[in-house]
């Protein structure tokens, strides 16, 4: 640089990503530059060679307060766990332990963060660290590792001069023996201590070995004296005279060393020792796998500073990321820098109205018992989640946001912002074009053609698209280039979390494959085998390592040569472009291609490659043609009210189950996710490459109902985003995309058009967003030709001309609809089955007139499909409609008809997915009507069903329902069994909405039976992270359980403030959750805040009693004008009634209203709440009293499951709660307050009587 000649200068940032120590670097003094108004601060490159330094190595990444780790708690954990091994081992003088813990991962995976972790928790511990991080130049000296390590180890790594470690050194050297050879130190540790006569006659390779028995007997003799864990960072750096030190250390001392490696370190085969201590069997190796997307969010949020962000936001991070969390930083600098996303101070939240009567200040608390360490070390936790007075997190790296601490931020996105068109960022592209650059010209041709396939990539289409040049030998020569230098991998490879490698092991498995071979068809399990073999290549599926180099790679090709390569690859894979064969249906989207004209999707044979098998990929299915099933009821006599029994119609579907079952078992496997993922999501990037509009939109469309398939909710909406930029472009005369031809004029259907707002409004139903969803199915229902209308006059009067049209399709013989009118009608059903459900869950006059019209509507359009599976469909919708609606007499008489019907089913997919969805329809028709013993049975069923259809996500809503008449019914070791089912699959499937039911049903277990499933922290945890979570905090009905379950644990415990804040919360989410049978759950809990409210003011003497008590009574009126219908929580709800009533100083009418209750507690089955009623009877009317700090106790000795399943349900009523009442004392102070109870109650008492 001119201004500072004659030396190497540079600015902070190439300071930072030089990743060197400090020492390296000298602030330069400020000089004012031309044209430069604020250059920052710069530095001079000193290099090491101006600096003699001992030991000067300290970890570049530090532990940062207000920031934890996220995504990497199995990690800690297995550290946690070898270090307690460590020191247990120690104490009992062996060495039978874990005593290397390698993690290995690419740049930018947070090992450096990881090891940071492991030095605090460690030192928290109190136990000594060591420490300590190298450099890439580091490597070239020798001894250097060895050299700091000894220094930091010897405490004289601060000190400035030879004299000042000499004393230290003689400080801790205290043998004679050993103080004889100190001048062997003289070189490592840079002293000047006199050279004895003996090592002044050795020779220079005696003096070597004496040196290093001498640094080896002086290492093991600390090491003894106190326990010590060695941290190393860049290990990759270490010098091979140093791996050498380590591993005799490794097996003399009790030592436990942590260090990080890149992956692939030790396959330049010139550090023999690394290899020898990684296959030791006392190593453990750890590989780190990406962040998961829920954590990419919650990491964006850190990063940012905010506490939550957009939808948008997320995708793009999850999609541009891979999952490394600094490609995440990275990205998300890039789109704050660039205006792409804004960050706004948080509006304040919209209080309940009554909240300052409730809460009024200052709180008269009720008194208890002091907390404990648990509940303090809970209570500092509760401040991350954000109480209203608690301080944000500041923004992790991003100093641009400085500005901004101490204050709550929103993200945003900025206006105009246009996410696909964002560039890599040049700091990861240059990453990713060095790791290029290293790679012979062949490889690069061979990285450069898969990069155009995809990130996953089959052998045989890459052979398809190379240049001839390249014959098989050059190919596998290739490929086992790029396997050997973390390029490539199997793509059949499990995610490994920890492994232990043997002396056999070559490479560390970087030649390892996993796919099935022709040989092992019928094996499932994962059987590792070499890639290569005599020159022939056998992996049929490998992926990238890194996502950034492939993205690098597909820019390097010119525009002309991408066009050419994509149309060879869509025309490869236009073949296997459906469904597995296994589903029965060649689309995710019924009769999309008849739709839209299939001369739109074909390619011209004359492009199609010579493949005649259609290798299928790595599925190991034909693609030929495939065979539609279609359930065939044309021997079943017409639909009419069957005679036969229900236990019978039970008999006869268990039966057909078994059958099912051992026929899917036998040959089914569906393959719907490998083909989305290999097939689809590549023809989507092939048809854009090619500029091909109507293909491209095809393939959107298609990938985004295979996504929402899949349970795949943030896939699915990328897509559906993608599908509606071309649809805004396409409108406005601009070209869908950027390969697009701008002279070619395209037009989408009406039919594509209408999935696009069909999609979006499924995946917005499923998250909860019911509005949005509405507005979704009516723009669908408007292009489908089937609007639906808006004024209440013209809904009644198209609701009487549909049922005049219902009368004349119940005696009319439609005929098979053309195959484009059926898809047609297809769409209009679903969209009209989720229009109904809408309706019903609102349940406001209007909107269930809406929901009977939909109903009608879908029934209608299913007998002009002429498709007996379709009517049934419907019908099973107004099995559940009539139910909602409380139309018992007809509900009753169409499940006599569909039990009836459903005995005579073929045995196809089909067939077995309409019978799963009957199933969980009678499970929650029988729930809902209190008959919670038939809800069980069914339920059951259902989800045994649901495991058969490759259908998980129905799986994890039978569960989330049928844990509540288990639980009801005190089946509490059935219960425990399904809700580790489902967070089984909420793990397995990386669903975070299926965990987050799994904890609802955990706070059932604390709040209602008396034992913690799972501890209160954890479940606490797990709420304070869900608010970064999109997908969560969308799903209004999981979100109120949440919040009303933690507002009603802190009301039951009198912490009021606490209290407080999740009632507001719960406040918010109540207005937008639906009325639906998941809600109910939260609802009740949330009434049962209400009434502790209550007594909360007139213990407190409040002098809004009157108005808190006409509240909670307006509450309880909404609950019953809401779920008039849904019986199952009928006896809790009288019970708080009555409680209300007591409260109130209406005893007589409490009592009345308790009969009730245990009353229907004994028709329905309900044990549960029979049980907590007579416990609550003892405490109103008879001698026992448990106070607050009773119940306080009682949390903390609240049993585990493991100490709960071998005792009696009564037995755990010790640790459940009581309502508590309140004194005649109090009712003496307010003898002039009446409080009314309402009329329709005190006719109860007056019958009575």
């Amino acid at each position: 640089m001119m201004h500072y000649p004659g030396m190497v200068s540079c600015d902070s940032e190439t300071c930072y990503y030089s990743k060197l120590p400090a020492f390296y670097f000298n602030e330069l003094p400020k000089k004012a530059m031309k044209g430069v108004k604020n250059p920052g601060a710069l530095y001079q490159f000193m290099a090491n060679k101006h600096q003699i330094t001992v030991g000067k190595a300290p970890m570049s990444v530090e532990r940062e307060e207000g920031y934890p780790l996220l995504g990497r708690e199995k990690e800690i954990e297995v550290y946690s766990s070898v270090l307690k091994g460590f020191l247990e081992a120690r104490a009992a003088g062996h060495k039978n332990y874990n005593n290397v813990l390698i993690y290995e991962g690419p740049i930018g995976y947070g090992k450096s963060r990881l090891l940071a972790e492991v030095v605090y928790r460690t030192a928290k511990d109190g136990v000594r660290v060591i420490s300590f991080e190298l450099a890439k130049t580091d490597i070239k000296q020798s001894n250097y590792a060895l050299q700091t390590l000894l220094a930091i180890v010897m405490s004289v790594q601060n000190c400035k001069s030879y004299a000042e470690r000499e004393r230290v050194l003689l400080s801790k050297i205290l043998d004679s023996k050993m103080r004889q050879n100190l001048c062997l130190l003289n070189d490592i540790l840079l002293v000047k201590f006199p050279v004895s006569k003996d090592v002044s006659l050795m020779d220079s390779q005696t003096k070597n070995k004496k040196m290093r028995n001498y640094f080896l007997e002086l290492f093991c003799k600390f090491a003894e004296e106190e326990p010590c864990v060695y941290v190393l960072d860049q290990a990759h750096f270490v010098d091979q005279a140093s791996w050498a030190f380590l591993l005799e250390a490794c097996k003399r001392a009790s030592v436990l060393l942590c260090m990080a490696l890149l992956p692939h370190t030790s396959q330049s085969g010139s550090f023999p020792e690394l290899s020898r201590i990684i296959k030791d069997p006392r190593t453990l190796y750890l590989n780190l796998p990406g962040l998961e997307p829920p954590v990419i969010a919650q990491l964006a949020c850190q990063i940012l500073g905010v506490v939550r962000i957009p939808s948008e936001v997320e995708l793009f991070l999850v999609e541009r990321s891979h999952g490394v969390p600094y490609y995440c930083e990275e990205l998300l600098k890039s789109l704050y820098l660039g205006n792409l996303i804004v960050m706004e101070e948080v509006e304040e939240e919209d209080e309940a109205k009554d909240i300052d009567i409730l809460f009024p200040e200052p709180t008269l608390v009720v008194h208890c018992s002091k907390p404990s360490q648990v509940w303090q070390e809970e209570d500092a936790r509760a401040g991350a989640l954000g109480p209203p007075k608690a301080s944000m997190l500041k923004s992790r790296k991003i100093t641009a946001l400085d500005h901004f601490v101490d204050r709550a931020l929103v993200c945003f996105v900025g206006e105009a912002a246009k996410f696909h068109e964002v560039p890599i960022p040049l700091t990861l592209k240059g990453m990713a074009l060095a790791h290029l650059d290293h790679l012979q010209p062949a490889d690069q041709m061979v990285v450069k053609c898969a990069a155009i396939i995809g990130h996953t990539i089959t052998t045989q289409m890459l052979i398809n698209i190379l240049p001839e040049s390249e014959n098989h030998d050059k190919l596998n020569l290739s490929l086992t280039s790029l396997f050997k230098s973390g390029t490539f991998e199997c793509g059949s490879k499990p995610k490994q979390f920890t492994q232990q490698l043997t002396k056999e092991s070559e490479c560390w498995g970087a030649l390892n494959c996993y796919c099935v071979q022709d040989s092992q068809e019928d094996i499932r399990e994962e059987v590792s085998g070499k890639a290569s073999v005599d020159g022939v290549w056998r992996c049929r599926v490998m992926r990238f390592c890194t996502a950034l180099v492939k993205e690098t790679a597909y820019e390097l090709w010119l525009k002309e040569q991408k066009r050419e390569i994509h149309q060879k690859c869509a025309s490869y894979l236009l073949k296997q472009a459906h469904r597995c064969r296994d589903c029965g249906i060649a689309e995710f989207i019924f009769g999309h291609k008849a739709a839209i004209g299939n001369n739109l999707i074909e390619i011209h044979p004359s492009l199609l490659n010579i493949q005649e098998s259609g290798e299928a990929l790595f599925l190991g299915q034909s693609t030929l043609g495939l065979p539609k099933e279609t359930i065939q009821l044309n021997q079943v006599s017409p639909l009419h009210p069957n005679s036969s029994e229900e236990d019978e119609f039970l008999l006869k579907l268990d039966s057909r189950v078994d059958e099912y079952k051992t026929t899917v078992d036998r040959s089914r496997k569906c393959r719907c996710a490998q083909v989305m993922e290999c097939v689809l999501c590549p023809m989507v990037r092939h048809c854009t490459g090619v500029g091909d509009v109507p293909k491209t939109f095809y393939y959107l469309l298609e990938t985004a109902a295979a996504s929402a398939f899949l349970s795949n909710n943030l896939k699915a909406l990328s897509y559906l985003n993608e599908a509606k930029i071309i649809l805004d472009n396409l409108k406005v005369g601009k070209p869908a995309f950027e390969t697009a031809d701008p002279k070619v004029k395209v037009k989408i259907n009406n039919f594509e058009r209408a999935c696009v707002f069909r999609l979006r409004g499924e995946v917005l139903y499923n998250t909860g967003q019911m509005e949005e969803a509405e507005s979704m199915f009516a723009s669908a229902l408007r292009l489908l030709n089937r609007r639906l209308p808006t004024n209440r006059v013209a809904v009644s009067l198209k609701y009487v001309c549909e049922k005049m049209k219902s009368l004349c399709c119940r005696s009319k013989n439609f005929d098979n609809p053309g195959e484009k009118k059926l898809a047609f009608l297809h769409e209009q059903v679903c969209c009209l089955s989720y229009m109904w459900q809408i309706g019903c869950m609102r349940r406001a006059p209007k909107d269930m007139l809406n929901a009977s019209l939909a109903i009608t509507m879908e029934m209608n359009s299913a007998q002009r499909t002429a498709e007996e599976n379709k009517i049934i469909f419907s019908c099973i919708d107004y099995l559940q409609y009539c139910q909602l609606s409380g139309l018992d007499d007809q509900c009753k008489s169409y499940e006599r008809m569909l039990c009836g019907n459903f005995v005579e089913l073929s045995d196809c997919m089909e067939g077995l997915t309409l019978t799963s969805y009957f199933i969980r329809t009678l499970s929650i028709v029988k729930l809902c009507s209190g008959a919670l013993h038939d809800s069980i049975q069914y339920g059951l069923r259902a989800e045994k069903i649901s495991k058969l259809t490759n259908r998980r996500v129905p799986d994890m809503l039978v569960i989330a329902v049928l844990h509540t008449p288990l639980l009801l019914t005190q089946r509490y070791e059935e219960c425990v069994q399904l809700m580790q089912s489902l967070e089984y699959q909420g793990n397995r499937t990386r669903i975070s909405t299926a965990k987050g039911w799994f904890y609802v049903g955990c706070f059932d277990f604390l709040l209602y039976s008396g034992f913690a499933f799972r501890p209160f922290e954890e479940c606490y945890t797990f709420v304070e992270e869900s608010q970064s979570d999109p997908n969560l905090v969308a799903d209004k009905s999981l979100m109120m359980n949440l919040y009303s379950a933690l507002a009603l644990w802190y009301a039951r415990l009198c912490e009021w403030e606490k209290a407080c804040f999740f009632y507001t919360k719960a406040c918010g989410v109540t207005q937008q959750a639906p009325s639906s049978i998941h809600s109910i759950n939260g609802v009740v809990m949330f009434l049962e805040c209400h009434v502790l409210l209550f007594r909360k003011a007139l213990v407190e003497h409040n002098q809004h009693i009157k108005a808190i008590y006409q509240s909670t009574q307006k509450h309880f009126t909404e609950f019953n004008r809401k779920y008039s219908t849904n019986k199952m929580y009928a006896p809790r709800v009288l019970h708080l009634r009555a409680y209300m009533y007591l409260l109130a100083g209406h005893e007589a009418l409490a009592t009345a209203i308790l009969n009730k209750a245990v009353m229907l507690c004994q028709q329905h089955g309900n044990k549960l709440e029979e049980s907590w009623i007579a416990q609550n009877q003892i405490s109103w009317f008879g001698v026992f009293r448990q106070s607050t700090s009773d119940w306080f106790a009682s949390t903390l000795t609240m049993p585990s499951w493991e100490e709960a399943k071998g005792m009696d349900p009564e037995e755990l009523t010790h640790t459940r709660y009581t309502l508590m009442g309140v004194g005649s004392e109090i009712w003496a102070d307010n003898s002039s307050l009446y409080l009314a109870p309402k009329a329709e109650d005190t006719q109860l008492l007056k019958g009575q009587g």
